[in-house]
């Protein structure tokens, strides 16, 4: 048998957690690299990845997050890995430092 989980109000489920980190470390990166929401927006959409802008705010708000064949490119744009700024495996109770690709 399952263990059943049970949801108390105000306290975040483990995707919520997850999701809350996701936008932290892509606010933190788009303020790194010194982009506007708005700047962001138009580099998603060069790189064919359809997007609004009202969803860019969801994902910094972490009420939902980007599909996962998007992280990638996202990471990309940000000169990151997508493996640090959506990291799944890891802890939820820190959120890490991003960091830079180098451009080698």
């Amino acid at each position: 048998m399952s263990p059943r989980v049970v949801h108390v109000e105000g306290e975040l489920t483990p995707a919520q957690r997850r999701r809350k980190r996701w936008g932290e470390n892509l606010s933190a990166q788009l303020e790194a690299a010194g982009l506007t929401v708005k700047e962001f927006h138009r580099l998603l959409l060069a790189e064919d990845v359809d997007v609004s802008t009202q969803a860019i705010y969801s994902w910094l708000k972490g009420d939902t997050a980007p599909r996962p064949e998007s992280q990638a490119v996202i990471a990309q744009v940000l000169s990151t890995r997508a493996h640090l700024l959506f990291p799944v495996g890891a802890p939820l109770t820190s959120v890490p430092a991003v960091e830079p690709v180098d451009a080698a």
